[in-house]
Order: C-alpha cells, then structure tokens, then sequence
C-alpha cells in the first residue's frame, strides 16, 4: 500500500469497523472476545450505525441466548467451525464458490481479487491455507482501502465482489447457523458494507448503482476467465462446491 494520504477521521473509524468485523469472520471467539463485545455493546460501537432493529436483535441474543445452552463458548466455537472450516453448513466463507458457475473454489474471482491485492502492493500470507477470496481477506482489504483514502477503490472493490456475493452468503449462513450470534452477524456484515458504499457514493459525489446479480457476476467471471485463456474446452470439471446445497 502506497503511503497514507491525508484521510478524514471518519474513513479511518470506518477503517477500523472493518477490522473489527474481519476478525470475527477469521477466527472464533475465546472468552476475552466474547466479553469485549459485550463491553463495547457491539454493534453499536460501530461508527457506522445498523439499523436499529439489527442492533437490537444481536444485542438481545448475545444477552440471552447464553443461558439457553450450556457452554455457549463451545456452541460458538462448533458454528463457526461449521461455517468457515469444516463445511458442516454447506455455506462457502469465500467469492469463487458463489461465482463460479461450476461451484468451484479458486476460480477466476480469487484472481481478480488477487489482482486487486497487487494493485495496491498486497498479499495474503498463505494463500494454500486461506484463498485471496475468503470474507476475512476481503473485509481486510476494504479496511486498508478506508485507512489509506482509496475512497474510489474501496467503491469499486465492493461494487465488483463483497457486495455481489455477501447477501447471498448472509442469507445461508442465517438459514443454516446453529447459533442466533452467527446467523446475526452474517445480516450486519451485509448491512455494513452497504451502508459504508452509500456513504462513499455520498463523498465520491458518483450515485451508487445497483450491484451485480449473481448471474451477471457469473456471466463476467466466465468472459474474463475465457479471456485470460483459463477455461479449457471441453474439460470436465472437478467435483463442484455449490453453496447451500453441496457439502
């Protein structure tokens, strides 16, 4: 990433909203973090304000649901590992799956996402172990977009992938999460990132348009990657991920 520029504090707070929701999407939660939330009564700390029936809703689980389990860390921890490692939920936490029209991960939106990385001088550290696309990685990159006043950028990186796949993601994780913590935070991850692209379409004085519809996102992962010479005719594809059924 190129050197800070003069960013306005509110970019960098949203920066930090960022970070804060890209660590709850990269690990589970041990009893320190579960605690902290409750004492900043996340997600109202956020500078971005959700609606306010969100923020309710998760504050009333996160107040109440504990007592109706017996070891809530434990709950979580299985949750989270059903969504984001093992695939018990059959809900994929990374773009390609949701892109690919073969249901396939590494595909052609983890390059472009790639690409996007370099642009700015960016890397993940092991891609073998968590790929370039996964929501953490994303939601990371969007927040060093923020902290470095790449308002332009960050508008089009959210245009072209988390906002493009994430509802879709929300919307299974929600229907299939065991925990109401996870389900909720998949719905606020969604809000967020649309409120944060209304908020730069305000600054960037350039209206938001609609995002892209899976099947259009489809269709342009398909030309690119046919561009970029990647598809093969007449190969027959590996064993495909689709999300919210296989798995």
């Amino acid at each position: 990433m190129s050197e800070v520029k003069a960013v306005a504090p509110t970019w960098r707070a949203l920066a930090e909203d960022a970070r804060m929701l890209t660590a709850l999407h990269d690990r589970e939660l041990d009893a320190a973090r579960w605690d902290a939330l409750a004492q900043v009564e996340f997600p109202r700390n956020l500078t971005f304000p959700v609606e306010p029936e969100l923020a309710e809703a998760f504050l009333y689980a996160r107040a109440t649901w504990p007592a109706m389990v017996a070891d809530p860390l434990t709950a979580l921890a299985a949750d989270y590992a059903g969504i984001y490692l093992t695939h018990a939920c059959r809900v994929s936490p990374c773009e390609s799956p949701w892109i690919d029209e073969d249901g396939l991960v590494m595909q052609e939106p983890m390059f472009e996402v790639r690409a996007w990385y370099a642009r700015f001088g960016l890397e993940v550290e092991d891609w073998r172990m968590r790929t370039d696309d996964h929501l953490a990685h994303e939601l990371d990159f969007v927040a060093a977009l923020l902290e470095h006043g790449e308002l332009a950028a960050a508008a089009g990186f959210l245009d072209e992938h988390l906002l493009v796949w994430v509802p879709e993601f929300a919307r299974a994780v929600a229907h299939r999460a065991d925990t109401p913590f996870y389900a909720a935070l998949a719905h606020l991850t969604t809000a967020w990132l649309a409120g944060v692209r209304d908020l730069l379409a305000e600054e960037l004085g350039v209206p938001r348009g609609a995002p892209l519809s899976l099947d259009e996102a489809r269709r342009r992962s398909r030309d690119r990657a046919a561009a970029a010479g990647l598809i093969q005719i007449g190969r027959k594809p590996a064993p495909a991920f689709v999300p919210g059924e296989s798995w």
